[in-house]
């Protein structure tokens, strides 16, 4: 299987459930770390947006942002737009693996690396996040292999804090990268700072 190959988490039920998150609210504590990062107005990337959960929450939350998001999946985008038709000319079809083509401020990705196969792997999503954020790149890892998140029977991937922050500083030797724990018992985000 590849990176985000068309595998689906159960299309036609309740969003959250489609991308994999136990219940609904599951993401948005993923989302706080952007409280100290994101402003409004700012333009925000969201790289693997899935079914635009992160929407949700910025709206609850009352940011104002420029949002964009990317995704492999056509079938997420297209639940996507149904939830939110206003940002349908914001969401494109592509790979996380491939350079984007705009700048942000703030490039993220909550959920996409328990599709990368290997650090390698990592440090290209890192580092073309970084590379099209002015500001700051933000990506969450799964850290633990305790549990099955999505009752597939094929836990995430174990993510070694040291390794992952080692391939960012290497994609990015000029930048801050910080680790932000926890964002839950099993997450920790790699935040890369722009100088």
């Amino acid at each position: 299987m590849g990176l985000l190959s068309d595998r689906t988490y159960g299309i036609g039920g309740p969003r959250h459930r489609m991308v994999g998150w136990l219940s609904e609210d599951t993401p948005f504590g993923k989302f706080e770390v952007l409280k100290s990062i994101l402003r409004n107005g700012d333009s925000i990337l969201d790289v693997g947006c899935g079914t635009g959960l992160l929407v949700d929450w910025l709206d609850n939350e009352g940011y104002d942002v420029d949002y964009h998001g990317l995704d492999l999946s056509n079938k997420f985008l297209s639940v996507f737009a149904e939830a939110h038709p206003e940002l349908l000319d914001r969401l494109s079809e592509g790979s996380a693996l491939s350079p984007f083509n705009e700048k942000y401020d703030v490039t993220v990705s909550f959920g996409l690396t328990s599709d990368l196969n290997g650090v390698d792997q990592a440090a290209a999503l890192i580092g073309n996040m970084v590379e099209s954020a002015r500001d700051a790149a933000i990506v969450e890892f799964w850290d633990e292999t305790l549990f099955d998140p999505i009752g597939d029977g094929i836990p995430p991937k174990s993510w070694s804090i040291d390794r992952i922050t080692s391939a960012a500083k290497r994609v990015c030797p000029g930048c801050d990268v910080n680790v932000m724990r926890p964002l839950n018992w099993s997450d920790f985000a790699v935040v890369v700072f722009k100088r």
